[in-house]
């Protein structure tokens, strides 16, 4: 016979899955995971295993994509540690889960929702509180400041139309580093007679709309990109700036990859009067088994906006030919100076067993008639490796990356089309004439739980992105010119976090600097403690 109470054991939940299902068909998988969260680490872990396929080097990645991925890894052979940390993230995108069909378990509630028959609409917060300690002289700033933080994100969809505000607010007070936004949107509130405090408000936000397309989709708004496959920064787009105001194109049909986009910068010519600057790129990668190839050109161009470089599918080295022609004469250098600033890239990524190993190539300026060491030649190189679960270790992830770029990479003669975004590279934050070794080892010892250690060491010449070949400067670029500054860092992190909940993190960094400032034999060093809290409402 049939029992009711039965049904509402076992029957329920498989209704309320239909139900959902059925809600939120319309449910948008298109919005974009922020390029900082940390379910990358863990993506990117997976496919280094052969859990889940390789998804490229594009990001950020829409949500749809990161549910699709880790739906795969708990069907499929993930560690138990694995499996439990995919089901957490999930928890995190319900309605998108939902709508593709992917088993998820207790959703996780957001602080406000409302839903509709093809309407979406959740408001997800999270406030955080950071102390941070710096004692020594390798600090531009000393002493003790603490970071207040609140990051709402409102997300939805209205019917297949997605949309995404994801806000970030911080309250800096105490010691008031400056180094640490230099170039958000930041109001400081200084002490007068009767105030308690020195205080900034510092604030950033990426805002846009989605729209689909046949095996893509249209983003109108504000947002940052990665392209590439190195994880301490990329030649072509770090994602390391403020965010830009862009449209972008993105397509993907099986193991195919292309993006477009054209986006608005700031930026000034040598006399720091500011002039509209724009930056277009584009992208195309294969995905065959387990090797990916990518092939990217983006430019930059400055005092006029050029409908020319809209075209997704024209080649920059050749529009750029004509394209210069429109800068005005009132621009820097005039019409007869240097043309715009069109920089290629190529990246492969194989992967074994446990093992990826990858390397960028980037390509700014190139003379083939010229010396290889000839300053017009620029270019950066980039490689590294990620072997999971090293020499048997299980949990544990060994990275390496290395990267150069030489003297006048990133540079230009005309200021406006320098390779920066206010005051920060586009391309790897190391900037030109520098290079970097980074090494991480990390150990989890349950979901969301582990430690890290870590080492860097950052060379840096006396060249920069602001500073073009002169009329007197030799015709051969230097191998990190002048005095070179090194700068060593070795540092340990202890994370917790209960995914999707609260975090908690301890980070210790020791700084040791050679020709400190570029002087030779001058010497400093540092450290620094920060200790970081984060819940979610």
């Amino acid at each position: 016979m049939y029992n009711v109470g039965d049904f509402g054991r076992r029957g329920g939940p498989m209704l309320l899955t239909v139900l959902m299902s059925t809600i939120l068909a319309g449910a948008n998988t298109l919005s974009d995971v922020p390029l900082d969260d940390e379910v990358y680490k863990l993506l990117d872990r997976l496919q280094v295993k052969g859990v889940v396929p390789p998804s490229g080097e594009m990001y950020p990645l829409s949500r749809g994509e990161v549910v699709r991925l880790l739906g795969k890894a708990i069907e499929g052979k993930a560690s138990p540690l694995e499996r439990k940390e995919s089901s957490a993230y999930l928890r995190r995108y319900p309605y998108e889960a939902y709508a593709l069909g992917v088993k998820v378990g207790k959703p996780r509630r957001y602080f406000l929702k409302k839903v509709g028959p093809d309407f979406l609409f959740y408001l997800d917060t999270r406030v955080g509180i950071s102390v941070r300690l710096r004692h020594g002289k390798a600090f531009p700033e000393l002493g003790m400041g603490f970071l207040i933080s609140v990051f709402p994100d409102l997300c939805g969809n209205l019917g297949k139309i997605g949309f995404m505000s994801h806000i970030e607010w911080y309250l800096m007070t105490g010691r008031l580093f400056g180094d640490l936004f230099p170039d958000e949107t930041r109001v400081s509130y200084r002490r007068e007679k009767g105030d308690p405090i020195d205080a900034d408000n510092v604030g950033r936000t990426e805002a846009y709309m989605v729209f689909p397309l046949s095996h893509g989709s249209l983003l109108l708004g504000r947002g940052r990109l990665r392209w590439g496959p190195g994880r301490h920064g990329a030649l072509l787009l770090s994602g390391g700036t403020s965010p830009w105001d862009m449209l972008r194109l993105r397509f993907g049909y099986r193991g195919l990859g292309f993006e477009a986009f054209t986006a608005v910068l700031k930026g000034e010519d040598s006399r720091g009067v500011r002039r509209p600057k724009y930056l277009s790129g584009h992208r195309l990668e294969v995905r065959w088994n387990r090797f990916q190839f990518g092939v990217s050109e983006t430019v930059v161009y400055g005092d006029r906006f050029e409908p020319s470089y809209l075209n997704p599918f024209s080649v920059y080295l050749i529009t750029e030919q004509q394209a210069s022609r429109s800068i005005p004469p009132e621009a820097e250098g005039g019409e007869m100076g240097s043309g715009d600033n069109v920089l290629a890239g190529v990246d492969v990524g194989a992967f074994f067993k446990n093992l990826k190993l990858y390397c960028e190539i980037l390509v700014d300026d190139y003379r083939p008639t010229y010396s290889p060491k000839h300053w017009r030649n620029k270019y950066g190189l980039l490689g590294g490796f990620h072997w999971a679960d090293p020499l048997g270790l299980k949990d544990s992830d060994l990275r390496a990356e290395y990267a150069f770029v030489n003297q006048y990479c990133y540079t230009h003669e005309r200021a406006i089309n320098r390779y920066k975004h206010l005051s920060r590279p586009i391309g790897h934050p190391i900037g030109s004439d520098a290079d970097d070794l980074w090494a991480e080892f990390e150990k989890r010892f349950g979901p969301g739980m582990g430690i890290s250690f870590y080492y860097e060491r950052l060379r840096k010449g006396e060249g920069s992105m602001d500073r073009d070949h002169g009329p007197g400067d030799p015709d051969c670029w230097e191998f990190l010119s002048g005095t070179e500054e090194v700068k060593s860092i070795l540092g340990i992190r202890v994370f917790w976090r209960e995914i999707g909940k609260r975090d908690a993190e301890l980070n210790l960094r020791y700084i040791r600097i050679w020709n400190f400032e570029h002087i030779e034999g001058r010497k400093s060093s540092g450290l620094e403690v920060l200790l970081s809290l984060e819940h979610r409402m």
